[in-house]
């Protein structure tokens, strides 16, 4: 994303909307990445979360929060030089999100975002089976505590947390085939229809090892204006 900002050194204020932001974990990067030092002043930075988040709890003073869904963006049309989305935007209603982008990003605007990737519901399946064999230790263990001791509540705590890990696991497994774009053309496919007049570019970053998830990084160029 810095290289977006080389690109247009002359420019002035640079309004960013970072969508699904949550308590603002990329501007937090930002605030702490060198090589963002020479923008950081004119970027006006505003997170959009549906999540009730309080300015304390924000990660970063440099942003504006507003609680809102992403698929209606109180804001006027072309109002923003950048929107970016990390791992967010495939989990809303992705088309009504699309047609909002297209509608509130500028004509020599870009958009950046990461998606995530299906290998992800291989990983959530292979660590719920894993929290499957914890949360049985942990039960066992607590078949000899007595209710009310501290190991007895810590377990507890314990049993608590990976009940909703696998919850969550579960979700991704389920959902995941129908949220996750399974290759670099079926995004393109998908996308073009909103934005026909920019260019599309797909990166593919696989994952590492077990339980490290890829991603799909898309940049979405300017409008090309025809000659």
């Amino acid at each position: 994303m810095a290289d977006h900002f080389q690109r247009h050194e002359t420019a002035n204020l640079c309004y960013v909307l970072d969508l699904g932001a949550g308590r603002g974990i990329l501007e937090e990067a930002i605030d702490n990445d060198k090589r963002f030092a020479p923008y950081r002043s004119r970027l006006i930075f505003i997170t959009l979360d549906v999540a009730d988040i309080n300015n304390q709890q924000l990660l970063s003073s440099n942003q504006q929060h507003v609680i809102a869904e992403g698929e209606k963006p109180p804001f006027v049309d072309k109002a923003f030089d950048l929107v970016i989305s990390n791992m967010a935007i495939d989990l809303m209603p992705r088309d009504d999100v699309f047609q909002q982008v297209n509608r509130i990003i500028k004509l020599d605007g870009r958009i950046i975002l990461n998606l995530h990737h299906p290998n992800l519901i291989e990983i959530a399946t292979q660590k719920l089976k894993l929290l499957r064999q914890e949360l049985k230790k942990l039960q066992r263990k607590l078949d000899y505590k007595s209710p009310g001791n501290s190991d007895y509540n810590q377990i507890s705590e314990k049993i608590k947390e990976i009940q909703q890990q696998m919850k969550d696991a579960e979700f991704i497994i389920q959902n995941g085939p129908k949220m996750f774009f399974p290759n670099r053309e079926e995004i393109l496919a998908y996308l073009s229809p909103f934005f026909p007049q920019r260019e599309i570019k797909i990166k593919e970053v696989p994952y590492g090892e077990i339980g490290e998830n890829g991603w799909w990084e898309v940049d979405i160029g300017p409008v090309i204006l025809s000659a």
